[in-house]
């Protein structure tokens, strides 16, 4: 495995989701220099390093092995998932954000992720709540 194909994907992972590599930091439990050593590729990213950047959208199969991960939804959850970008869509748009498209997909998924908790109910939650549960 090459560290600076890594690095250099997981710098354009950051870039492409908006964050700065203090956020990125942040996310995983780290300082600001872990992810600046990986972009670098003087060092390879821990699993738990990617297991947390996982989690607010980071591909990690793009950034080991240079490939992107294919979702796949079947049918019988459109309604679920229609229900869903309806309630993030009335979040965004009561609390005046503007998410990126990432983001919002990112937010999508969480409220789905949710409504698979409790029985495929689909329950909106406050943006703050959302984000939260996103970023855990």
């Amino acid at each position: 495995m090459k560290l600076n194909g890594v690095g250099s994907r997981l710098r354009s992972e950051r870039e492409r989701l908006g964050l700065n590599q203090e956020q990125l930091g942040v996310v995983a439990g780290t300082n600001r220099m872990t992810p600046s050593r990986y972009e670098q590729g003087s060092h390879l990213p821990t699993l738990g390093f990617l297991a947390a950047v996982a989690s607010v959208g980071v591909d990690v199969d793009y950034v080991i092995n240079g490939k992107r991960s294919v979702v796949s939804l079947g049918l019988d959850d459109a309604s679920l998932l229609g229900a869903a970008v309806v309630i993030v869509d009335d979040l965004v748009k009561k609390h005046q954000f503007t998410p990126s498209d990432e983001v919002r997909g990112r937010l999508v998924l969480q409220v789905l992720k949710d409504a698979t908790q409790r029985g495929r109910r689909v329950k909106p939650p406050s943006l703050d709540q959302l984000i939260a549960e996103m970023a855990a």
